[in-house]
């Protein structure tokens, strides 16, 4: 383990030295970047048996973005010999306890590869609220409050945020219903904070496109969005673009001024 940092860092190390599993050959690192997220890898190690070398046995990988108050959980990994012992329970309940004490207000799962252990951690849809007080202006936190809004049951759902560059996130949603009232719905909208623009890059609603398109669009507008652009295409049956205001510019592209 790493000498103890102040500040963001030094509630990682701490709190990481608190797991039950934790012994002193652990590796953890934070790595800063440029852009002022962080990375942090942790593993848990030791000796199988007496004859063999050290070995990692549990794997926690975490994307920090103190600006948007929001961690993602990019791996969570433990080896086969050793499950079922409660720990990926334990680092995920410890885990939102740290969050909370370095101000994150929510809590994001990139890579859901196991969709029943993370629904039963109450990320039925891949994000979590940890803050009654939540910052408005995040956009994991309106990503959250987006889909809540559009009244599915989550749990069938996929939602991916993805940051590609500071202050530029790719939104992307998945749903697909079952029975005599299955509703598919998905759509894929790119999000420049810093342009205060967004392009709808995907768009598909069985019945409804028209209230999925002001729900998208009210969200937007509480990031502070002002133009909408759309780079996708739709059949003539679920056009909404020009039931919603849109209209073609002069690239012959539908666009719509949210607010001035």
């Amino acid at each position: 383990m790493a000498q103890k940092k102040t500040g963001l860092e030094s509630v990682v190390y701490k709190e990481f030295s608190n797991f039950s599993f934790y012994n002193k050959k652990d590796d953890l690192s934070i790595t800063k970047y440029e852009d002022g997220t962080y990375l942090v890898d942790y593993s848990s190690m030791k000796k199988r048996k007496a004859n063999e070398s050290t070995q990692r046995y549990i794997n926690c990988t975490i994307d920090l973005n103190p600006e948007e108050k929001n961690a993602t959980w990019t791996y969570i990994w433990v080896d086969d010999e050793y499950r079922g012992k409660g720990w990926g329970k334990e680092i995920v309940k410890k885990g939102e306890d740290m969050f909370k004490k370095m101000g994150m207000e929510t809590s994001y799962v990139s890579n859901n590869i196991n969709t029943g252990f993370w629904t039963r951690m109450g990320y039925p849809s891949n994000i979590k609220v940890l803050s009654k007080n939540a910052k408005t202006k995040s956009v994991y936190y309106q990503a959250y409050r987006l889909i809540n809004s559009l009244g599915l049951k989550n749990k069938k759902a996929n939602l991916t945020v993805n940051n590609y560059e500071e202050k530029v996130f790719n939104l992307g949603y998945f749903y697909e219903g079952s029975g005599q009232s299955r509703r598919n719905l998905s759509f894929d909208i790119k999000i420049n904070l810093r342009e205060r623009t967004a392009v709808w890059n995907g768009f598909y609603s069985v019945r409804n496109g028209k209230k999925l398109v002001n729900k998208c669009e009210s969200m937007l507008k509480s990031l502070g969005i002002k133009k909408v652009y759309v780079d996708t295409y739709c059949t003539e049956d679920n056009e909404p673009w020009k039931k919603t205001g849109y209209s073609k510019d002069e690239e012959y592209r539908w666009a719509k001024t949210l607010q001035e």
